[in-house]
């Protein structure tokens, strides 16, 4: 499993190389999500240790803001750490780090987890987005690209 730090690290670095400048934290944050949410789309398992409170923007990982808002150097990951998940980030990087932040937040905000988090949070209560919701978004993703990839085969 990796560590949140070395993950942002490792999807800061590349958009940096990739577009020539500081990736914002709206999206670092929506990567890391896409990224947690992708590893149980694929292997039905968190790849990453982080936590995500529902903001009103879309999933915020506390540790993740605290590190950015100082302007810290995010640690890289080995690449012997990457290996069991390149494959995944590339493809989230891939897929969603050219995108604006603002549509990246329509995204999160169709996620069953951010919106059972967002009720919670009106209700007055904790608002951290539960794994078994993140679960439940991920299935209804693989589920959805089964029937995708069956319909175009």
């Amino acid at each position: 499993m990796l560590d949140a730090l070395k993950t942002a690290g490792y999807f800061s670095n590349k958009y940096q190389l990739t577009f020539g400048k500081e990736i914002d934290e709206m999206k670092l944050h929506k990567l890391l999500y896409f990224f947690l949410r992708e590893c149980f789309v694929e292997n039905e398992k968190a790849g990453i240790e982080i936590s995500f409170e529902a903001r009103q923007y879309g999933p915020v990982s506390l540790e993740i803001r605290e590190t950015y808002k100082d302007h810290k150097a995010y640690p890289l990951p080995l690449p012997e750490d990457l290996k069991c998940y390149q494959t995944i980030m590339d493809r989230v990087f891939n897929n969603y780090a050219a995108k604006s932040s603002w549509s990246l937040s329509s995204i999160t905000h169709g996620e069953e987890s951010w919106m059972n988090a967002r009720e919670r949070y009106h209700h007055g209560q904790e608002a951290s987005l539960r794994l078994e919701d993140i679960k439940k978004d991920a299935s209804r993703i693989r589920i959805r690209r089964y029937i995708l990839n069956e319909s175009t085969t």
